[in-house]
């Protein structure tokens, strides 16, 4: 979240930078007010939610949903709405048939309440696979079960 969020702020910081610049000359007067719009239009399109779109990915544990929900109101602060979140890895009920599975399964539960409180946000659930999200087929599998009839969240 952290690498994230500093990414983000790239463009930002740049511009800012950009616009600070002395000049000496026309030609590289002419730089800066090209790299400026370039970077003017990417801060655009970050901002504009018919062109980007912005969602956390998170464990249903304290630490991840803390650290997203910092990040979610730091992307708010720079005009960027996160629009929902994905709760990774959530063990199904059907497959927690020992105390320690019922247990997990259970704080799932917790932290997928607090998620959904303190984001104020859709919640979808991306359960735990038996494999990890590798190659097409699993990647397309990943895709149905986050976004049934291929609807994407808004």
């Amino acid at each position: 979240t952290g690498h994230t969020l500093r990414l983000l702020e790239l463009p930002f910081d740049y511009s800012d930078q950009v616009s600070l610049m002395v000049t000496t000359n026309q030609k590289s007067q002419d730089a800066k007010s090209v790299t400026q719009k370039r970077f003017d239009r990417v801060i655009a399109r970050m901002k504009d939610p018919n062109k980007s779109i912005f969602s956390f990915v998170v464990y249903p544990e304290s630490t991840p949903m803390i650290e997203a929900y910092r990040a979610m109101l730091d992307l708010k602060e720079a005009g960027i709405k996160t629009q929902f979140v994905v709760a990774n890895q959530v063990l199904e009920p059907e497959y927690c048939t020992n105390e320690f599975f019922i247990k997990r399964r259970k704080m799932h539960e917790k932290y997928l309440g607090e998620i959904k409180e303190r984001f104020q946000l859709p919640v979808v659930i991306m359960p735990l696979l038996e494999k990890e999200i590798k190659g097409m087929q699993m990647i397309d599998k990943a895709a149905t079960l986050l976004f049934p009839n291929n609807v994407l969240v808004k």
